[in-house]
């Protein structure tokens, strides 16, 4: 028996359109009658273990959850662990939205601290521009930072040591 001879027996199981005259003397063969016979061994084999794992499917699908499964509360009543799930999106649902909401009452301006009146700086004198500053005038600089009234030196080997 060759090739062709169980590709056309296969196709006629499949139920595809094959020659007539060619099956039959597929199958007038030992080897032919032999093929048909494992196809459909093999076929019925196939269907026996998807209907089994169809039922076995749906007997679990039709099954409770297991009492394990669901959340329980200390003290309280047993939840399912969706409903508990569910629960909570909507509490946080719920605070956002009450947090986008509600506004609380603008508070007044705080009140401007006392300052006490220090002695005014003495003003300085209008800066004076040459041809070149008048190009490229430079803003007045900031105010003199106040003379050092302490002095503190650091004599190395009595204040300090380096190394280790």
């Amino acid at each position: 028996m060759n090739e062709q001879t169980e590709e056309l027996i296969s196709a006629a199981i499949d139920g595809e359109r094959v020659d007539v005259a060619a099956l039959r003397q597929a199958l007038a063969t030992s080897g032919g009658r032999d093929a048909l016979a494992s196809f459909v061994l093999l076929r019925a084999a196939a269907a026996a273990d998807h209907d089994d794992t169809d039922e076995r499917l749906h007997e679990a699908m039709a099954k409770p959850l297991h009492p394990r499964r669901r959340m329980a509360f200390r003290g309280g009543p047993q939840v399912p662990a969706g409903l508990a799930a569910s629960i909570a999106v909507l509490a946080v649902a719920a605070s956002f939205w009450l947090g986008v909401s509600w506004r609380a009452p603008a508070l007044p301006p705080p009140a401007a601290p006392a300052v006490r009146e220090a002695a005014a700086p003495a003003p300085l004198p209008p800066p004076t521009m040459t041809p070149a500053v008048a190009q490229n005038p430079v803003p007045p600089c900031a105010p003199q930072p106040p003379t050092p009234t302490l002095t503190v030196k650091y004599v190395r080997g009595v204040d300090w040591r380096s190394g280790s």
